[in-house]
């Protein structure tokens, strides 16, 4: 089991994305050109200092992932791969939460607070009830 304390919600990412310092410290093995499928994401550019752009990141087929006290079974997620200038710029954040698990959730700004929440949707429970949620 591995926890992450350090992710980003990014309702404009489209997947779930682990940055490659994390992955290293917590995975077995790497990306690897001849075994994981790759594709190019694009990262917008970070406040005034230029990082972004292209990074490349690998798929990877997680065996679970809980967010709070919700267990998404078997999600797709990406490691970034190569992306130091990106990299670098986040080194205290663990990685991305997108769209891929943010549809399941309807998201609450407390901004006076400092507090985001994510209440279950519809989605979810539909999902959840059609898998026989734990």
């Amino acid at each position: 089991e591995i926890t992450a304390k350090y992710l980003i919600l990014d309702t404009g990412a489209d997947d779930l994305y682990v940055y490659s310092h994390f992955a290293n410290d917590h995975f077995a093995g790497s990306p690897d050109p001849r075994k994981n499928e790759f594709k190019t994401v694009y990262f917008p550019f970070y406040k005034d200092i230029v990082v972004g752009g292209l990074v490349q990141a690998a798929q990877f087929r997680a065996a679970s992932f809980v967010l709070g006290e919700y267990y998404f079974g078997g999600p797709l997620l990406y490691v970034t791969w190569h992306a130091p200038k990106f990299e670098d710029v986040m080194v205290d954040t663990d990685g991305i939460i997108g769209h891929s698990l943010l549809l399941y959730f309807d998201l609450y700004f407390d901004y006076p607070h400092a507090r985001i929440y994510l209440v279950p949707n519809a989605t979810y429970k539909a999902v959840s009830k059609a898998a026989g949620a734990r």
